[in-house]
């Protein structure tokens, strides 16, 4: 039942004596089950696996006078060879024990303690099932002994009770048991609902067992561990509070008109169906339609979970210096999340990742472990702070000896560059913060992976931290890493997101885009101001993006006085019906002024096609700002005057410092970057999603850029702002403004 926490006085026992006299305390305890437990054992099988599995549990051993069989034999042999005590009683003392049964055999055990909830959790992924069944006010020990007994042979991580309420684990649960709570771990909790907030935040999936609304097939939904199934009271069923917790409720569907199953068999039949393969999921038979047709409704409800995996150099086995806070061990990161982040998603998948944070057991020893930084492609506020993180975590938290600064972003791994290594300490990156830029310079470009490695492994570098964005993860990054593998050496390669345009793949926000926003805001501000100034004044902001347009959108909405927003993501019309020029014109008379902000990626069907990248890779986009300043000329010509101011503040926001949002960010991605090198993790970068930091893996961030999705309620809160709806390409294809 209990995984013992309490040191045993079995030490005390010496040797003793094949037969002792009849113990009064012993035959006065009962094994009935009652509120207050009796460490009292009945029953010729579990005593004898007890004996044979932990002897040192077991204070005496009471037999029945006469009783003579080959286990009974086995049993005192056993307690001579353990040492414990043992004694031969009549029918009658051991009836008064437990009146309810005993086989002609009781064991008196010591008092054991339950397994704490936290330890369950963690240990629960190592079971063979990384399931825990969690018992809400379930009142029979019947019951819960069966499915104590059901469990364990599944493999299963163990139970949960609560203090108060929960059923008691005596001799009736332990008969049911059959042995299986002497194995099983067994956790109380004071409080079921905050046991599952718990679990919850360590990535477990929480199932329910309830028939109602909403309600999922549990014959027809795949389901998925690490995991906790909570079963309610046969009478009551699952408590509200406990009900909302859960990410999914269950039921059984029967086929024929019956009461229900007890929590015994319902438990157990849900268990199994955990450990069944999806392709082997039950269905409901064709002939039965009519019958379970809610069956196939509620299955159109279920949401798939995919777990996405870390790479790792090996175990890791040092204890970590760490002196404080919370360890993750094996935690996930469960997020719902939408098409935008993934193509592969058709409407929304739940998503399992692997928490960020520091370990208790690292890969690395930190005494012995050097660190490179490089940062690739384009200045971005909050370099220098990433920069500053990651050297004040190596050093005050983990003692590292070094972290070495590569100049000029993947040119300095290369000899012909003679670009020389940077010693970073505390000191030389104290003031870095209050500088926009980097401190180690950047460039663009790919070099040869094998040279850069040769370099790594001539510094004797063991992690490389690599800050750059998409470009960067997809020629340099994965290339490096690839070398690496191919190599067998042991070289952690950890991404921090970079990019002032937000268009990586699965991070809804990198760092310095709070910063852009805040730059481009003002240069918004300066455009309104200068088109209210003059008659049928124009302002035009063009803002940087790429491919994306998340800066022009959010700068929008961060000011609202713009009157177009231009996004790649949305293809305008110039002319006709639905045109951007008719509309500004409309405009202009009904307001006398107008300001239109463009992502740089905008209106490229409108240019000239142009095949030429840049050294990142990146497609060379043509200029939408003189687009919009020759159409307009040439539009309003004749028609009415106008003024036109054209800012384009792309460099000036690149090279500020980072606003305070920004810094904070910067600080964890780089505290949890030298967290997940230490403990052996690679090919990953650091991110936050929804609020959790977590890791991804690099494929999944070079596997396509971000784009603003137009049905988002994003870019619907810029066409409201904007009242610009009834352009042409704003909407979805066949959606009305």
């Amino acid at each position: 039942m209990i995984t013992e926490k309490n040191t045993s006085p079995r030490k005390a026992f010496r040797s003793a004596p094949k037969a002792f006299e009849q113990d009064a305390s012993l035959e006065n305890a009962s094994c009935s089950d009652s509120k207050e437990e009796q460490a009292v054992l009945s029953g010729v099988k579990p005593v004898l696996e007890l004996l044979e599995r932990e002897p040192e549990r077991i204070d005496a051993v009471l037999v029945r006078k006469g009783k003579r069989s080959q286990d009974t034999d086995r049993i005192l042999d056993l307690c001579r060879t353990a040492k414990v005590r043992f004694t031969l009683a009549d029918a009658q003392s051991l009836d008064r024990l437990c009146p309810a049964g005993h086989q002609g055999v009781v064991a008196r055990l010591f008092e054991a303690g339950f397994t704490e909830f936290a330890d369950l959790l963690t240990d629960a992924t190592d079971a063979p099932l990384p399931l825990i069944l969690v018992l809400d006010q379930v009142q029979d020990p019947g019951n819960a002994g069966t499915l104590a007994r059901t469990l364990y042979a599944m493999g299963g991580a163990g139970l949960v009770i609560p203090r108060h309420n929960g059923t008691f684990l005596g001799a009736g649960a332990r008969r049911a048991a059959a042995g299986a709570l002497e194995r099983l771990p067994v956790a109380k909790v004071m409080n079921i609902a905050r046991a599952l907030d718990e679990a919850r935040d360590a990535g477990f999936l929480i199932y329910g067992a309830a028939f109602g609304e909403g309600s999922l097939d549990a014959f027809t939904t795949r389901l998925h561990t690490p995991a906790l199934l909570v079963l309610g009271n046969e009478e009551h069923g699952i408590r509200p509070q406990v009900a909302k917790r859960c990410h999914h409720l269950l039921y059984i569907p029967m086929l024929r008109t019956f009461d229900s199953l007890n929590v015994a068999q319902a438990g157990g039949l849900l268990a199994n169906l955990v450990t069944r393969p999806p392709d082997k999921l039950l269905r409901p038979p064709a002939s039965r339609k009519k019958s379970v047709r809610r069956i196939a409704m509620t299955s159109e409800y279920s949401i798939p979970v995919r777990e996405i995996p870390i790479a790792t150099l090996g175990q890791a086995k040092i204890p970590s210096p760490l002196p404080y806070g919370n360890m993750i061990n094996t935690g996930k990161v469960m997020l719902s999340l939408s098409h935008e982040y993934d193509e592969d998603i058709d409407t929304h998948q739940t998503l399992l990742f692997e928490e960020a944070g520091p370990r208790q057991e690292l890969y690395f020893d930190p005494g012995k472990t050097k660190c490179a930084i490089v940062t690739c492609g384009g200045l971005c506020p909050g370099l220098n702070d990433v920069i500053r993180a990651i050297v004040l975590e190596a050093y005050h938290a983990y003692n590292t000896p070094s972290v070495l600064g590569i100049r000029y972003g993947l040119e300095g791994f290369i000899p012909s560059y003679s670009h020389n290594v940077m010693e970073l300490t505390p000191a030389s990156v104290e003031h870095i913060y209050q500088f926009g830029g980097t401190l180690l310079g950047s460039s663009r470009g790919p070099q040869a992976p094998s040279e850069i490695v040769d370099a790594l492994e001539r510094l004797n570098v063991s992690v490389l931290f690599v800050i750059g964005g998409d470009g960067s993860y997809r020629g340099a990054a994965s290339a490096i890493a690839k070398e690496v593998r191919q190599r067998n050496i042991r070289i952690s390669i950890i991404g921090i997101p970079k990019t002032i345009d937000n268009d990586i793949n699965f991070v809804p926000q990198s760092f310095g885009f709070d910063t852009a926003v805040d730059k481009a805001t003002e240069a918004i501000g300066c455009a309104h101001v200068e088109a209210v100034g003059t008659p049928n004044g124009i302002g035009i902001v063009k803002l940087m993006g790429r491919e994306s347009g998340f800066i022009a959108a959010q700068s929008a909405l961060a000011l609202r006085e713009a009157n177009f927003v231009l996004i790649p993501e949305a293809p305008f019309q110039l002319h006709g019906d639905g045109g951007l020029l008719p509309a500004l014109e409309r405009r202009l008379k009904l307001r006398g002024h107008a300001v239109i902000i463009a992502a740089e990626g905008a209106g490229q069907h409108l240019l000239q096609q142009n095949e030429a990248r840049d050294a990142s890779g990146n497609p060379v986009l043509s200029d939408v700002g003189s687009l919009l300043r020759t159409s307009i000329v040439d539009y309003f010509h004749g028609k009415m005057p106008i003024s036109i101011k054209y800012i384009d503040p792309s460099y000036i926001i690149r090279s500020v410092p980072a606003n305070a949002n920004d810094r904070v960010y910067c600080g964890f991605l780089g505290q949890h970057a030298v967290h997940a090198a230490m403990a052996g993790r690679t090919e990953m970068v650091v991110a936050k999603i929804m609020d959790r930091y977590v890791h991804i893996p690099l494929d999944l961030v070079t596997k396509k850029r971000r784009k603003l999705d137009i049905r988002s309620g994003l870019w619907r809160a810029v066409l409201e702002s904007t009242g610009q709806g009834e352009l042409t390409g704003m909407l979805p294809e066949g959606e009305k403004a």
